[in-house]
């Protein structure tokens, strides 16, 4: 099964640009029920991102400000997710997982900012 997963993260990656970032992240060795990968993005860039995971997780885009977080996306219950975001505004943005279940679950993310030409 994990073979398959990593089969359609490496095909659909045709599609990204050389400056995507891959990371593979495992709830077991986080030891955590959440992970984050954040990163900057300004006005008007675009956030290209793809995951794939084992199990169903719970995922959003966010970023903060003050106490309020605000939402890109934000859906329950999902395996995987292929998508693109105009970033709002200059800020720090994290991509989130959360953990669902007691399974030793595995995600596979790529991203990467699209510069915005004026």
């Amino acid at each position: 099964m994990k073979l398959v997963y990593i089969y359609l993260f490496l095909f659909s990656a045709a599609s990204f640009s050389k400056d995507t970032i891959k990371k593979t992240f495992n709830f077991k060795e986080n030891r955590s029920d959440i992970i984050e990968e954040c990163f900057e993005a300004h006005t008007n860039e675009i956030l290209h991102f793809e995951f794939n995971s084992l199990e169903d997780v719970d995922f959003n885009i966010h970023w903060h400000k003050n106490d309020e977080i605000y939402f890109l996306e934000k859906i329950s219950s999902i395996k995987t997710n292929l998508n693109s975001f105009t970033i709002p505004k200059d800020d720090s943005y994290c991509i989130m997982f959360k953990k669902r279940g007691e399974a030793n679950n595995e995600i596979l993310l790529q991203y990467y900012i699209e510069p915005y030409e004026s």
